[in-house]
């Protein structure tokens, strides 16, 4: 075989993410037949594509856990292993190291002779040639990150025992520390070198330290200088809040807390590689097969029971645990017996999901025969010819979406695909593909159509975005749809009310999106006219709107005659109504911005007796016509905000009486109408939001419109009602801490999310009481608030509204807005001058200008940027930066205690 046949070996074994066992296997048998040489093995087991995508960072994870393990399988393996380590580039050593020192944390499972090997050979060898090479002159940041992780490992090494005491066992590791002591004095590490000397204290003898002392390497107590630098580790300032003081079920309860938290964290975030071994770093070392399936399961079954149903992560949790869990248990060395012993256990109180994990084991052939159930086979389902058949090779002229059988075919997809994982995947992949092909061939109608199926079945959109091959990859295909198309209408084009209909109904399907998988889009991109509405309409709420000057009088003067011929055609009975010149008159992206705000101030008219009820009435049926259906989305938003205001629910209310009216005109027809259709969309963004609004007033039942609307969106699970008067950080701390009370984890975890300040002031009080105190029960709850401060970062950041004054009132039964209110709100004029000139006659007025990236592209890289300063990482970091001479110690210690368990990240 030739070296190319190798790198094809390997890239093919680790993108189908083959089990360690046969990837060691396969590399056997290529050195049977063909011994790898050094290049070689360099080249094509150790080195990483640098790609800088999601996808084969991924998949350089899994490259160096296989070859990792490859090197763990034999001593040959281990000796070429670490023979090559040091010819790496230094940032790929890093990773390397990195990995192994976790792989220390939990070795029991290696042959303890290859164990040592790797520690009193292989591992003291590379170290000491790389050392060897350095001079404090020429030291470079890459270099001393390598210097760093070796150090971590030996401190990992002697952490963990992993040199038995005997002399010849630990006289090599007890040589290589000494020599190590120099080299870091000599490389003035002083910091490194105070870590390592702490670490040593337990593994040099006293002559070894007295002859240290004597040499004046080191002070002959060994003791670590405690210094201020915030990135220097006092790790005797920490030692005592180490959990392992802590009673073995106090310790365990720590552990299953922390276990929570970070699946909830991660099936959220759509992190699924590599559970299994994120896992075990929550167990005890040499905790046996069983426990480890029975904790894993467990874990997964707490987290589906604490989320509220129709959340995504009950959804991707349930997901998981039957499409995934079952080809992963291996992983676990469990036998067959002792998995059916753990399903009988574990899910003795969740019998539905107990059936549905049987029939997956059954379907991945892991029960024995006569166990299997009697339906364990997955249905034939050829996915793409059924697409081809009812979407893309149809005549959308002659066949309509109800006849085409598009909506039943989709909506069957959950429960045809409930159990296999290949079929999932295959899904994503053709939804991706084909709203692709759409956008690309401007076929909107049939784009229109799969939207439409999508977002009227959550399950379907879960479903669709759990096997995504990037996560939010159809959110982020829209998105730059929106912004980067122009959705021009020319002047003799009798269907365009079309157009705005498609644009409107992927306008709703992004914010379904962003409102279903909680995302936090409140921050702006020039140009991206999505992430304004997002901010202006969807989270603004209509009200979120600035005034704006401009010298341009008769540029005002048009606007305002646009503006009037508007609001005659929607609510002055003796005008013609909405002509299709006038619709025209305005591009599609500023009609969806003009007509939230139009409705907004004649409600706010009719509410203050300026205009009729009926001229209101009047107006609000041309929001049950298609193209202006996706408008109501920002309205609701501001009739719900609204009503929540009230002190009590009156029936005559006018926000209660045009909601009402919304909802009625659209929710009347056939499931299967277009209207219908994209008005579920619009209930599922605010269906629960409706139902809380209304339900909280007593006198709600008494109020047949209030019922209506109730009957029209649904039922919703209540909420937990939390008390104004508590002292959440306190009742979080008891909670956490197993004292009985009960809130909803969402509301933990949301509120040390948004409410950065005081969840780092009350924890550096706690770290002070801590030290007067040394109390066992704060100690607990310290590391375990310092882990949630590492894990759960980003908050939404508070929308900060802008007063607005209502239009300037006309005689009765007729107002006027103004275009001055709601100047650069719809037309996207910013407070800082613009270089174009715009012109009222200039058709560039009303489009967004180009992007020269997407706003995909943006939005990532921005998340990027600006996900530190959003963080509770990024609020301890101003804490600290501030003078705080009475808790200076405390933010000190927590400040290493915060880098002590990144470092072990």
């Amino acid at each position: 075989m030739s070296e190319v046949s190798l790198h094809k070996l390997v890239t093919k074994a680790i993108n189908q993410r083959l089990p360690s066992k046969s990837f060691i296997s396969l590399i056997n048998q290529f050195n049977v037949k063909q011994p790898i040489h050094d290049n070689q093995y360099i080249h094509d087991l150790l080195e990483l594509d640098n790609t800088p995508t999601l996808k084969q960072q991924r998949i350089n994870e899994t490259k160096i856990l296989q070859i990792i393990e490859l090197s763990l399988s034999s001593s040959r393996q281990c000796h070429q292993f670490w023979k090559n380590l040091g010819k790496l580039d230094n940032n790929v050593q890093v990773r390397y190291l990195t990995k192994i020192n976790k792989t220390l944390l939990h070795c029991s499972k290696y042959d303890r002779d290859l164990l040592k090997q790797l520690i009193n050979t292989e591992f003291i060898d590379y170290s000491l040639d790389y050392l060897n090479k350095l001079h404090d002159k020429t030291f470079t940041t890459s270099q001393k990150q390598v210097v760093n992780h070796i150090i971590f490992i030996v401190g990992s090494i002697i952490d963990n025992k992993l040199v038995k005491s005997e002399q010849e066992n630990i006289l090599p590791i007890q040589n290589f520390i000494i020599k190590l002591i120099t080299i870091l004095k000599n490389l003035k590490l002083g910091k490194l070198l105070s870590f390592l000397l702490l670490k040593s204290k337990t593994i040099l003898t006293s002559d070894q330290i007295e002859h240290l002392s004597h040499s004046k390497i080191i002070k002959h107590d060994l003791q670590v200088q405690v210094k201020t630098e915030d990135n220097v580790i006092n790790y005797t300032s920490i030692a005592s809040l180490s959990i392992t003081t802590l009673s073995t079920e106090k310790q365990s309860d720590f552990y299953k807390t922390k276990r929570t938290f970070w699946l909830i964290k991660i099936i959220g975030n759509f992190e699924f590689d590599n559970i299994a071994n994120m896992f075990v770093n929550f167990m005890p070392s040499g905790s046996s097969p069983y426990t480890l399936v029975y904790e894993f399961i467990q874990t997964f079954i707490t987290c589906y029971d604490l989320l509220k149903h129709g959340d995504f992560r009950r959804f991707n949790l349930k997901n998981f645990l039957v499409t995934r869990v079952p080809s992963i248990l291996g992983f676990f060395k469990i036998s067959d017996e002792d998995i059916q012993t753990v399903v009988e256990n574990v899910f003795a109180d969740h019998t539905e999901l107990k059936n549905d994990f049987t029939k997956s084991l059954a379907l991945n052939r892991m029960l024995p025969t006569d166990k299997y159930p009697n339906d364990v086979t997955i249905p034939e389902l050829n996915l793409r010819q059924r697409f081809n058949e009812k979407l893309l090779n149809i005549n959308s002229e002659f066949t309509s979406l109800e006849e085409s059988g598009l909506i039943e075919f989709m909506h069957a997809l959950p429960n045809d695909l409930q159990y296999s994982k290949s079929h999932q995947l295959e899904l994503s992949s053709i939804i991706v593909e084909i709203i692709n092909d759409l956008i690309s061939g401007k076929d909107f109608e049939k784009l229109n159509r799969i939207l439409l199926c999508i977002m009227n079945n959550i399950e379907l959109l879960n479903l669709i975005m759990f096997n995504c091959e990037r996560a939010y990859s159809v959110l982020y295909q829209l998105i730059d749809f929106i912004d980067s198309t122009q959705f021009n209408i020319d002047d003799d084009d009798e269907n365009f009310q079309d157009t705005f209909t498609y644009f409107g109904v992927t306008v709703l399907a992004i914010i379904l999106i962003v409102h279903h998988f909680k995302l936090d889009y409140s921050f702006s991109i020039k140009n991206s006219f999505i992430l304004d509405y997002i901010n202006n309409f969807y989270y603004g709420l209509c009200d979120n709107l600035t005034n704006q000057e401009t010298d341009d009088e008769e540029q005002i003067v048009n606007y305002n005659n646009l503006l009037t011929d508007w609001i005659n055609a929607l609510f002055d009975d003796n005008n013609d109504g909405l002509s299709d010149e006038l619709i025209k008159s305005v591009n599609i992206k500023q009609i969806y911005k003009l007509i939230p705000i139009v409705y907004q101030q004649a409600i706010i008219a009719t509410s203050s007796g300026k205009l009729g009820y009926a001229s209101l009435t009047n107006g609000l049926d041309y929001l049950s016509q298609l193209f202006l259906i996706p408008s109501t989305v920002s309205l609701i938003s501001w009739l719900v905000k609204e009503l929540n205001l009230l002190q009590k629910l009156e029936a005559d209310n006018a926000h209660l009486k045009v909601l009402s009216e919304i909802i009625k005109s659209n929710t009347s027809g056939n499931s299967q109408e277009i209207s219908v259709l994209i008005f579920k969309i619009i209930l599922n963004i605010h269906g629960n939001n409706i139902y809380k609004t209304i339900t909280k007033f007593k006198e709600w039942e008494g109020i047949p419109i209030a019922k209506e609307i109730i009957t029209a969106v649904g039922t919703y699970n209540s909420e937990t009602a939390i008390s104004k008067d508590l002292n959440v950080c306190e009742t979080i701390k008891l909670q956490l801490l197993n004292k009985g009370t009960t809130l909803p984890i969402d509301f933990i975890i949301e509120y040390i999310e948004k409410n950065k300040a005081q969840v780092i002031w009350f924890l550096i009080y706690e770290v002070y009481n801590f030290q007067k105190s040394n109390d066992e029960e704060l100690k607990y709850f310290i590391n375990l608030m310092v882990y949630l401060i590492i894990i759960y970062s980003p908050s939404t950041k508070a929308l900060q509204g802008v007063g607005v004054e209502n239009g300037t009132i006309g005689v009765t039964d007729k107002f006027v807005l103004t275009i001055q209110d709601h100047y650069s709100s719809i037309f996207d004029t910013k407070l800082e001058p613009k270089e174009e000139d715009l012109d009222m006659l200039n058709d560039d007025l009303f489009n967004d200008l180009p992007n020269t990236s997407s706003t995909s592209q943006k939005l990532l890289k921005l998340n990027s940027e600006i996900s530190f300063k959003k963080s509770l990482l990024g609020e301890f970091s101003k804490i600290k930066s501030d003078n705080h001479s009475l808790f200076e110690k405390s933010i000190k210690i927590l400040n290493d205690k915060i880098l002590d368990e990144l470092n072990k990240i």
